[in-house]
């Protein structure tokens, strides 16, 4: 490996010092199973060495116990040595090695002793099997397969299939009055109630297996993927499948969920007359969209838009051009011309004949095979296509690709509204805690009035039943009349106490039940931020998934010139053109295999 340049001599030092402790253990790996497990080399690599070699390093079957610590592999092979055994890196697999030269043929207790000296205990054959073998060898050297493990089996993770055509836009024929022809864009699906729209194919969990050693071999677990049913469908009851509930056109969004959206017809402008459109379905604008106004659905299709922001879950359709605008799609955005405009696309970004002033972010590609672009932003994740990239006078452009942009960009927002969501939560529990200490007061109030209560009721019994002996007493004096005066007096004190104290319970059960509702108000608006904050988080890991799934192509194709001083990102390495260029693709390349040591490389055609 190191004299055809595949590893460092670090890399072969450190596998040797891995198998000869392997060795020390009784278990004898390849050193090319170790490069390979390290990464250091393919498995093509690997066997490519081993044929070169034309033979397998073989461990003795010296018993290794009292060998020691100093010594070698090749100190053992000097040594008298009968059979040996090799077992592959992950265990599976154990050989028996017999070469050439042995006195005698090796017999089934010699077979049986090497599986007890390395502790074969899972999928040894049997011993007639070994018999069998040994006969076939006989004096001569060869080799057969000892002990077989058992492989983990891996999970199967659960799975979306839809049965309709989700990203349907083909660029569009430019007609002679210079907009782009939709008749031509590529068959729009529209399905009936009652037609399922997707499935879900349930995951399954991966089997554990067991090695040779008798160790067990876990397996993963499958992952779950949630089936999520959006306006205009309904669920089967086994919960596997979404139907549409009405005649529509379907569309599953980046976060996975299946809708049917209904069509709204504007016959002209969106201007004072119609307002802001909001509507879950498909929009179709025969007229143009004026600046000010806001679009917001599932798709649109309309002839221009001038200063208007678009936010749609779908495909954006422009027949014309587009200048001054915001637009945000869940699929794809096609136009004639942009000018002065900022796109955030999951899908791929179609223009045919120039983009101005800029800025466009995409998690597909841009494709503009026809088109100029001056003074602009592109960043794409699967690549740049372009008729012409900058002019002699422009400012000059920025091209990303291979970069997740739009996707870093959304989860950004993402992770902002999630800490604004902390933020506010952390607040209105500090209003609930303060509430909750406010009415732990008010109970104690009570409860000290309770005690208060009790005790001036216990005074007028007290004083009730004075007074009943001194009224009872036949020898009634100047002396037991102004006692009992101030007897009445103080019962009615008493009284008046007891009064006041009734009013003010009243009020504190009021101010009770006043805080009883605000607790419980915020109590639910801190349900709803924690959910809020859960829904978030499920947003950027459904984001993350998606991503995952496209590759990145870190290049840019440009038919005719870019322009000197175009910068040019990839994900590892950038290049600033330092002289117009005609005819070329630019595209991100590995040079070695050090990491971080790529480069972006021009190259004709």
């Amino acid at each position: 490996a190191e004299k055809h340049g595949l590893a460092s001599s670090h890399e072969v030092s450190k596998a040797l010092e891995i198998q000869k402790e392997s060795f020390k253990k009784g278990v004898l790996v390849s050193v090319g199973d170790l490069l390979v497990n390290g990464n250091h080399l393919t498995p093509e690599q690997r066997d490519f060495l081993l044929k070169s070699l034309g033979n397998q390093v073989i461990a003795p079957s010296t018993d290794h116990r009292n060998t020691p610590e100093n010594q070698n592999l090749e100190d053992f092979s000097e040594k008298k040595v009968t059979l040996g055994l090799t077992v592959t890196a992950n265990r599976l697999r154990a050989d028996v090695q017999i070469p050439d030269g042995l006195p005698k043929p090796p017999v089934l207790s010699d077979i049986l002793a090497l599986v007890e000296r390395h502790g074969l205990k899972f999928g040894v054959i049997g011993d007639q099997d070994i018999e069998s073998h040994l006969a076939r060898i006989g004096l001569s050297s060869g080799s057969f397969v000892l002990a077989m493990g058992i492989p983990a089996l891996p999970a199967r993770d659960a799975a979306i299939r839809i049965f309709f055509v989700n990203d349907y836009l083909n660029p569009g024929k430019i007609t002679d009055h210079g907009t782009i022809d939709f008749k031509d864009r590529g068959d729009v699906p529209f399905v009936k109630a009652g037609v399922v729209l997707a499935e879900k194919i349930p995951g399954v969990d991966g089997k554990p297996g067991t090695d040779i050693f008798g160790e067990l071999i876990p397996s993963d677990q499958a992952v779950d993927q949630p089936l999520k049913s959006g306006p205009g469908t309904v669920v089967s009851e086994d919960g596997l499948k979404i139907m549409a509930a009405m005649d529509g056109q379907p569309l599953m969004t980046v976060h996975g969920e299946v809708s049917v959206m209904k069509e709204l017809h504007i016959p002209g402008d969106v201007d004072y007359t119609t307002g802001n459109i909001i509507f879950n379905g498909s929009i179709i604008v025969k007229g143009s969209i004026n600046p000010g106004f806001i679009i917001k659905g599932g798709a649109l299709t309309a002839r221009d838009a001038n200063g208007a922001e678009i936010d749609v879950a779908g495909n954006i359709e422009i027949s014309g051009g587009v200048m001054d605008s915001v637009i945000r799609a869940g699929g794809a955005v096609q136009a004639m011309y942009m000018s002065g405009t900022k796109v955030d696309a999951y899908g791929d970004v179609l223009v045919k004949k120039e983009v101005v002033d800029c800025k466009i972010r995409t998690s597909g590609a841009f494709n503009g095979e026809t088109v100029r672009i001056v003074s602009s932003l592109v960043s794409a994740k699967k690549g740049i296509l372009a008729r012409q990239i900058g002019t002699d006078v422009s400012r000059p452009c920025t091209l990303r690709v291979g970069i997740s942009d739009h996707t870093e960009k959304k989860i950004r927002y993402l992770r902002t509204e999630v800490e604004d969501r902390k933020n506010e939560l952390e607040q209105e529990q500090k209003k609930k805690e303060e509430l909750q200490n406010a009415q732990k007061q008010l109970h104690k109030d009570v409860m000290d009035q309770v005690l208060v209560e009790d005790k001036l009721q216990r005074q007028i019994n007290a004083i009730d039943s004075f007074i009943k002996t001194l009224a009872a007493d036949p020898r009634q004096t100047e002396q037991t009349a102004s006692k009992l005066k101030q007897l009445e007096d103080g019962r009615a004190f008493c009284v008046s106490e007891l009064s006041k104290l009734a009013g003010r319970a009243e009020g504190i059960l009021k101010q009770q039940d006043a805080l009883t509702y605000q607790i419980l108000d915020l109590q639910s608006r801190c349900e709803d931020l924690v959910g809020e904050i859960e829904g978030y988080h499920e947003k950027i890991r459904e984001i993350r998934t998606w991503d995952k799934k496209s590759p990145p192509q870190a290049q840019a194709r440009v038919h005719r010139e870019i322009f000197a001083e175009t910068l040019v990102n990839g994900p590892n390495s950038m290049l600033i053109v330092k002289e117009t260029c005609r005819n070329v693709t630019i595209r991100e390349i590995r040079r070695s295999d050090l990491d971080n040591d790529w480069e972006m490389k021009i190259e004709s055609g």
